[in-house]
């Protein structure tokens, strides 16, 4: 089933409208769902946000709702397409389902994916700086 989007249809939820209104604030070049990533055979996955930060890409994911699937996805996404730079911005820090004890933030540390809650930390919309030679 697919979602609804909001915004004069662009965004798929009003929390990807309030990462966009963060970005937008902070003056950090970024594009909204621009590009496929494939992550099975003839699969693809459109990262929510990518921030464009000269030399370097950060794929966004914002999360409400972290569904199993979003979670297969993610991992296939990652092995699939070594170096890329995976974030997720999570609206909550819900356990993974009734019966789970673990967290959304204890499944992203155990697989070694950046995240925080609710807004973007200002260091990931600064440009990386470039190293000087000795």
């Amino acid at each position: 089933m697919r979602r609804k989007k909001r915004d004069n249809g662009k965004f798929r939820s009003g929390f990807e409208v309030t990462i966009d209104a963060q970005l937008k604030h902070s003056g950090v070049s970024y594009e909204y769902e621009s590009e496929l990533l494939k992550y099975t055979r003839e699969c693809t996955y459109k990262p929510d946000f990518i921030l464009d930060l000269g030399s370097h890409k950060i794929y966004l994911e914002a999360k409400g709702f972290f569904k199993s699937s979003d979670r297969t996805k993610l991992l296939r996404v990652l092995k699939e397409n070594p170096g890329i730079d995976l974030r997720l911005i999570f609206m909550q820090n819900n356990k993974l389902s009734k019966t789970s004890n673990t967290t959304y933030s204890q499944w992203a540390d155990t697989h070694g994916i950046p995240w925080c809650l609710k807004e973007i930390p200002k260091e990931w919309l600064k440009k990386p700086r470039k190293k000087r030679n000795k």
